[in-house]
């Protein structure tokens, strides 16, 4: 049996397998079946249930469906019993919220230079790879799953235990109805999926070793020759390893992707048993990622694949806005600014798409096409003006200037940066207004009466107020009463938890990288001018009154964190000022939208316009500030920043670190590219990391080891893997002195070694040690860093 089946992937692979054949047609609507159900059963996921219902079991194409009474009736079962179970729209809506910033993001990153939007770009540099990137959200869902980074919701979308029954009993049904066809068409064994084999399946899908699953995938490739997902699949693993990988291995595995993908689209569209799917759609498009533009007659098939895509796409906006791009790779830019117009229509990703839209609008317009113009028109009544290109026609331009695609670019540009400092003005604010509200909360209110925010506000009125509720404790008993409280509140100690709070919120935002002790030191001083004031409420209950209360009441928020919010603001507006491009941008208001969240504001958009967004718990906070800084006075730093120090002597040695016009770049925090790095990198907690990290040192060529300078110590990635960091002490030379010795060797031909040694060293405050003895262990290297330390002078130059 071995050797028909490999002779009919061969068959499959030369094109010569006849895929509209009955027998087969039968045997995939049974292995849809089959797959689907077993799919929902392993992945336990209600998501993974309303995919299989709307990708697959919602657009079976009738006419096409073998007509039989077993089938008919296992595929009524089916589908009535995941409608009883299906998502509901609320939850649909959070998992695609997250999916359109990805998306957004990517765009982004993928375009090399925002000005050919304007200047009608050439496809060859426009030839970005989206599909292959970041995927459709079907298949994104699952790659993230399978990665096991939903583990936070993970409870919250498993099926319920009833589910999970009828969905089993489903399967029991299932093997009575193969066993029926069978019978009744004669379909040969080897084109009908088992129980056991699907669950093999699905468990390899869930492999996120991808080298392995591939090899897994090979071995079972024979028993799905009637399910044509399997061969998508396949390439998709393929296609991923070849963009982790170089030279004959990535020319293996990228012939490898395009042999599956081309398996994938003839037998789907031969068997054409679904009107609408987005694997379909998905496979396509990736396809197209792979064809080349300078080939003929891989180019011939693009425009052929983009309209298969579309067709599949069940108007997906995902998938439209990738079909969009695959436009832009062939440098048809009408067809592209149709899609981009029915995204803005439909509010999928509304602001990209159409600034996307708006630099078509304005290149055509510089080209002769006045049409445009009313197009423009429409789009402005769609979207804030400021967001777009601005028209030709608007620019205010000094005498003797001529309208160029430069001066609308760097317009264009201005006009965001100006959009961003105001996200960031309107956010910090409502930042402030929050934590005052908690600050005053701190105190309770007389009588324990409930009142709404704006009670703590700060204002005149809200403090004429809480003065007017304090006369209730000239009443003896109500004092007594009020002070039992204050003791069960922790008063004034509440305060340092607020500013903690606020601290640990405050350090989401990328713009006071590197000025963490200046921040907490800000709030540390104004907690230092009224220690004896919070100490003397803390300590003399018994001598409390309600001119004491009224004391407290001109403890002011303000105060305390002028200084904090001063600095933050001028923080922030350093920081957007400093973005030149667009890509650098969008991940500032990334981070920007992340702290709005954690905060539950609404996001940047939405505060600078109009809607609503979704709250998330706020994370696991640090203490900043401890409760001795009452009792003694002591800033929680004396010395000075840490990071200041550390980028000050990576400027000092990084001249001939790396050498000039090579594949390997090194990157300060202040230039662009640094930001680029974390845009593109998918690292897990790169927040933390980026916050801590003064330069990178990016290997551009296989982007196989990089290396990250913190503040801590190296962080080097390898392959995408993150490495525990390794601190300046511990890092050693190999005895050759070809490398260094992190986790294991660095070194590349790019990079002065000695430079990079000479840096290390300054770093740590003495000479890296050279391992000769290669049996040495790094727990050895542990054990000496530790006694390096403890001869090092610390910051304050104290033993």
């Amino acid at each position: 049996m071995n050797d028909k089946c490999f002779s009919i992937v061969d068959r499959m692979r030369s094109g010569s397998f006849d895929f509209d054949d009955a027998k087969i047609r039968t045997a995939y609507a049974l292995n849809l079946c089959t797959v689907s159900v077993s799919q929902i059963i392993d992945y336990n996921d209600i998501v993974v249930l309303e995919q299989e219902y709307e990708a697959i079991l919602n657009n079976l194409n009738i006419e096409r469906m073998p007509k039989d009474e077993a089938l008919l009736s296992i595929l009524k079962q089916l589908l009535d019993t995941i409608t009883f179970f299906r998502i509901q729209e609320g939850d649909k809506r959070f998992i695609d919220r997250e999916y359109q910033n990805k998306m957004k993001n990517a765009i982004w990153s993928a375009v090399p230079n925002f000005g050919l939007i304007v200047a009608g770009g050439n496809p060859i540099t426009m030839a970005v790879s989206l599909a292959s990137q970041v995927g459709i959200g079907y298949m994104n869902y699952r790659k993230v799953k399978a990665e096991n980074a939903f583990a936070q919701e993970k409870q919250m979308w498993q099926l319920q235990r009833s589910a999970i029954e009828q969905f089993n009993g489903l399967r029991r049904e299932l093997f009575d109805t193969a066993w029926r066809l069978v019978d009744a068409h004669e379909l040969p064994d080897e084109y009908r999926l088992t129980e056991r084999q699907v669950k093999q399946y699905n468990e390899i899908l869930m492999d996120p070793d991808y080298v392995r699953r591939y090899e897994r995938l090979d071995t079972i490739k024979e028993a799905f020759v009637a399910y044509p997902p399997f061969w998508y699949f396949f390439g998709n693993t393929a296609n991923t390893i070849s963009r982790s990988t170089a030279g004959e291995a990535q020319e293996y595995y990228l012939n490898a992707a395009k042999t599956y993908f081309e398996i994938f689209v003839r037998s789907f569209s031969a068997c054409n048993l679904q009107r609408e799917n987005q694997v379909a759609s998905a496979c396509a498009l990736e396809y197209v990622d792979l064809l080349r533009l300078d080939v003929p007659e891989e180019r011939e098939k693009i425009p052929g694949l983009i309209d298969f895509a579309i067709k599949m796409s069940g108007n997906a906006n995902d998938v439209l806005q990738l079909c969009a791009f695959s436009y832009l790779k062939i440098g048809d830019f009408k067809s592209a600014a149709t899609i981009f117009r029915r995204l803005v229509n439909e509010g999928y990703n509304a602001v990209v798409n159409s600034q996307l839209l708006s630099g078509y609008y304005v290149s055509e317009y510089l080209a002769g096409d006045r049409t445009v113009e009313r197009d423009y028109t429409y789009l402005k009544s769609r979207i804030n003006e400021e967001y777009l290109f601005p028209f030709p026609d608007s620019l205010m331009l000094p005498p003797g200037a001529e309208i160029s695609t430069e001066l609308i670019s760097n317009s264009f540009i201005d006009n965001q940066k100006e959009i961003l400092a105001k996200k960031f003005e309107i956010a910090i604010s409502l930042f402030k207004s929050k934590y005052r509200v908690l600050f005053n909360k701190c105190i309770p209110v007389p009588e324990g009466k409930k009142y709404t925010d704006s009670y703590f506000d700060g204002s005149t009125a809200a403090y004429a107020a809480r003065k007017a509720d304090g006369i209730a404790l000239k009443n003896k008993k109500d004092l007594v009463r009020y002070i039992e409280e204050l003791n069960d509140t922790d008063y004034p100690y509440c305060y340092l938890s607020v500013m903690n709070d606020m601290l640990n919120s405050a350090l989401l935002l990328n713009c006071v990288q590197g000025k963490d002790d200046k921040l907490v030191d800000y709030l540390a001083r104004a907690v230092i001018a009224n220690r004896e004031k919070l100490a003397s409420f803390a300590k003399e209950r018994d001598k409390f009154t309600y001119d004491t209360y009224e004391e407290m009441l001109e403890i002011s928020f303000d105060e305390f964190t002028e200084g904090f919010f001063n600095y933050l603001e001028i923080y922030s507006g350093v920081y957007v000022k400093q973005k030149n491009d667009i890509i650098a941008m969008n991940e500032a208001e990334m981070n920007l939208r992340e702290f709005c969240i954690h905060e539950g504001f609404d996001t940047p958009d939405v505060l600078y316009q109009t809607a609503n967004d979704i709250v998330e718990e706020p994370a696991i906070t640090k203490q900043f500030l401890s409760i001795d800084i009452i009792e003694n006075g002591e800033l929680p730093s004396v010395a000075n920043n840490r990071y200041d120090k550390v980028k000050e002597l990576v400027e000092k040695h990084r001249e001939g670190l790396c050498e000039k016009d090579s594949a390997v770049k090194l990157y300060m925090s202040t230039q662009e590219e640094f930001d680029r790095y974390f845009i593109k990198t998918s690292i897990p907690n790169k927040r933390e990391i980026r916050r801590k990290t003064v330069a990178v040192i990016d290997d551009t060529a296989k982007s196989n080891s990089d290396l990250l300078i913190t503040t801590e110590g190296i962080v080097q990635i390898v392959k995408g893997r993150v490495k525990e960091t390794v601190p300046y002490e511990a890092i050693t030379l190999a005895a050759d002195k070809s490398a260094i010795i992190l986790h294991q060797p660095y070194a590349s031909k790019d990079v002065n070694i000695d430079r990079l040694v000479e840096l290390i060293s300054a770093l740590s405050g003495t000479d890296i040690i050279e391992i000769r003895d290669k049996k040495t262990t790094f727990s050895k290297i542990a054990d000496l860093a530790t006694l390096v330390k403890k001869q090092l002078p610390d910051m304050d130059g104290k033993k």
